[in-house]
């Protein structure tokens, strides 16, 4: 909202290692404090309770993709994963049988652990669409979308 913007542009991010401790977390919480993020997604490989620890104590919401952790409940926006696959199956079921030679699907992308502070139905309504749109090919990303066969 407020220049200057960071010179890397926009979407801002850090990347961290496995090994990552507390002078990393705390260096990337003061670097996203600094250029004024609010909202994080943390992927699975660098989540821990230490790195949310820190985020949370900068005032930083977190988006992850495991089931919210009580601690962290208040400044946990919500939690991205795909659906089970094994949950699809009876759904899949009649495409396997009508295609012997196979049948390439994608999983539904679930939000779930909604904290409605961060997240309203309706703002959450609407991303379900976008997220539906940009699976169906309706939302350009500029990455081509190939499969290893």
């Amino acid at each position: 909202v407020y220049p200057p913007f960071p010179s890397a542009g926009y979407p801002l991010y850090i990347e961290l290692s496995q090994d990552s401790g507390q002078a990393d977390w705390e260096s990337t919480a003061n670097y996203l404090e600094v250029w004024g993020v609010q909202t994080v997604y943390i992927q699975p490989t660098v989540a821990s309770r230490g790195l949310y620890s820190v985020l949370v104590e900068a005032g930083i919401n977190i988006i992850g993709s495991t089931n919210v952790p009580q601690e962290f409940a208040d400044n946990w926006v919500a939690s991205l994963r795909y659906a089970d696959p094994i949950d699809t199956v009876p759904e899949l079921v009649p495409e396997l049988i009508a295609n012997p030679e196979g049948y390439v699907t994608q999983l539904p992308l679930l939000i779930t652990d909604v904290n409605p502070t961060w997240l309203s139905p309706g703002r959450q309504q609407s991303v379900e669409e976008m997220m539906k749109d940009l699976f169906d090919g309706f939302i350009g990303t500029g990455v081509e979308n190939t499969m290893i066969e």
